[in-house]
């Protein structure tokens, strides 16, 4: 059997399943899954998810998006308040700068 074959009773599966079978709506949706894994020669389940598989792939990634977001969160606060202190610091530096040039000039009077 060829793989257009394979595609061509899938397709009439799911015409003859319909929108209102338990299968059918499931398997339209995996269709261009399904296609395109036999066009590149892999099993179908290498693409096709069941929902609970799409939901536990979900899940990991949105559990990794968090990770990463949270790290995101830590290291911009840590850079911000690095980026706070050396500039309070350098404003302290022309503050006392300030301080001792009026100081001098309060002494040449």
């Amino acid at each position: 059997m060829t793989k257009s074959q394979e595609l061509q009773i899938i397709r009439e599966a799911i015409e003859k399943l319909g929108v209102n079978s338990y299968c059918g709506p499931w398997l339209t949706d995996q269709l261009p899954a399904i296609e395109s894994a036999i066009a590149s020669d892999y099993p179908p389940e290498a693409y096709a998810f069941s929902i609970h598989e799409a939901r536990k792939q979900a899940d990991k990634i949105i559990g990794e998006a968090r990770r990463e977001a949270f790290k995101l969160e830590r290291d911009s606060i840590a850079q911000s308040k690095a980026r706070f202190d050396a500039a309070d610091k350098e404003l302290m530096r022309k503050v006392d700068a300030f301080r001792q040039i009026l100081r001098e000039c309060v002494n040449s009077l």
